[in-house]
């Protein structure tokens, strides 16, 4: 299936990485021209080597903090300068913040609702007006299924979740007239770097694909594996396309069937 894809402009937040760096790649591949933006230089550099090598183009990167105003101001001028214009946004940087209630700190709580939250808004709000002024645009939202199927063992992470659900569909409804969609990704359990930091604290004594298997059984999950970065990829390309124009303000799951909620 031709995307129609060829020309467009994206940006992909926390593009070095498991999820990020394979939907620049894909995006790449479908022919979007892509700038990614992570906070370190050198994992920047070598994810436009790698794309780069895997896709014949090479992404436009800058460091730049999403939690930061600044920063963020100065990767969309640099990417705006440089391209004219920005038809995607990948809303992708984040970390997880696991932890009960009384476990958690205020500043933990102030923290987590920047990165899962603020920087969304703050990147939306640095590529609207050209969206708005070409009257088309794709948002996407990484976000996870525990906005709708929320944990105590990750309460702080489930409830700026849930929010970002609310912002992406109000936000649907309000750009819906400059025909920009804006959908959520709900992520379940993915083979990602998150993943392997886990691993090593938890696990150290089985490999990453061992201990992949070892949670999908854990977790339950229907399918009985683990998510892959490149199936979220495709995922996202799909909505970034002319053929998911009719889809805007939905959330949509990517986990297995792992998640209860109908």
């Amino acid at each position: 299936m031709d995307l129609g894809l060829q020309g467009k402009i994206a940006v992909v937040t926390g593009g070095t990485k498991g999820i990020g760096w394979a939907t620049a790649a894909w995006l790449a591949r479908e022919g979007a021209q892509v700038a990614i933006c992570a906070r370190t230089t050198s994992d920047l550099e070598r994810a436009a080597e790698e794309i780069a090598a895997a896709t014949a183009r090479r992404p436009f990167a800058m460091p730049c903090d999403v939690t930061d105003d600044e920063q963020v101001q100065r990767f969309f001028t640099a990417v705006l300068e440089r391209f004219g214009t920005v038809h995607i946004l990948v809303n992708n940087a984040g970390r997880a913040q696991p932890g009960h209630f009384d476990e958690l700190t205020w500043q933990q709580w102030q923290d987590d609702l920047n990165v899962k939250l603020y920087a969304h808004i703050r990147c939306i709000k640095a590529v609207l007006p050209t969206m708005k002024a070409q009257r088309w645009g794709r948002i996407i939202n990484m976000n996870s299924i525990l906005g709708k199927q929320p944990s105590a063992a990750a309460i702080c992470t489930s409830t700026w979740r849930a929010a970002c659900i609310a912002f992406t569909k109000a936000l649907a409804d309000e750009l819906a007239p400059y025909n920009i969609t804006v959908n959520s990704v709900n992520l379940g359990t993915i083979v990602s770097d998150q993943l392997e930091r886990r691993r090593q604290r938890v696990a150290p004594h089985l490999t990453l694909e061992e201990f992949a298997d070892k949670t999908a059984k854990e977790m339950g999950i229907p399918l009985g594996r683990l998510g892959r970065p490149e199936e979220v990829a495709a995922l996202v390309c799909f909505l970034a396309s002319e053929h998911a124009g009719y889809i805007t303000g939905a959330a949509v799951n990517i986990d297995g069937g792992a998640a209860r909620f109908v």
